[in-house]
């Protein structure tokens, strides 16, 4: 299965109970153990150095973020292309935007704009560190449109999903 399952030949694709955590998990697993460790990394931040705001937004940015991508792509798997009516699915969907705008600012904020600031005073932390936050900023919004793309071919009947205890 490549990365975007879809349909080709104009027939839906359908998967089972454990391709569809598989293809979830694939996605999303890679993103997630990056803001954790990130998230780590900050809290030893904010016990060495003390509160800030910076510090602040990118543990909360992290953690939701995980909460989100996780959430979103269960209640994709659960719903199963059926319209879900209610105010826990209209708002869970909604909140996609929070870890797609947590990956532009690690990318274009933590990451460019302080490997722009080498320029002035240049060391290796200060190369190593703007990378590292451009490429997990991009692994994060990469996670995101690939989970809402999934969720928009499951709602549109590109992909179904079917129980893996269904006989066919």
């Amino acid at each position: 299965m490549n990365d975007s399952p879809g349909s080709e030949n104009g027939k839906a694709l359908i998967l089972k109970g454990g391709e569809i955590s598989g293809f979830i998990s694939k996605q999303i697993a890679v993103p997630c153990f990056g803001m954790l460790v990130f998230a780590v990394a900050v809290i030893v931040r904010l016990i060495q150095k003390g509160s800030n705001i910076r510090y602040w937004l990118l543990l909360g940015g992290g953690l939701l973020s995980i909460l989100i991508l996780f959430g979103f792509s269960m209640l994709v798997a659960r719903d199963k292309g059926k319209k879900k009516k209610g105010l826990f699915p209209m708002f869970l969907s909604f909140s996609v935007f929070v870890p797609y705008l947590y990956g532009c600012y690690l990318c274009f904020y933590e990451g460019l704009w302080r490997l722009v600031r080498t320029f002035s005073a240049f060391s290796l932390w200060s190369l190593v560190l703007p990378l590292l936050f451009m490429v997990l900023g991009f692994k994060v919004v990469s996670a995101t449109y690939k989970v809402t793309e999934f969720g928009r071919k499951v709602d549109a009947g590109i992909i179904r999903i079917e129980d893996s205890n269904k006989s066919s």
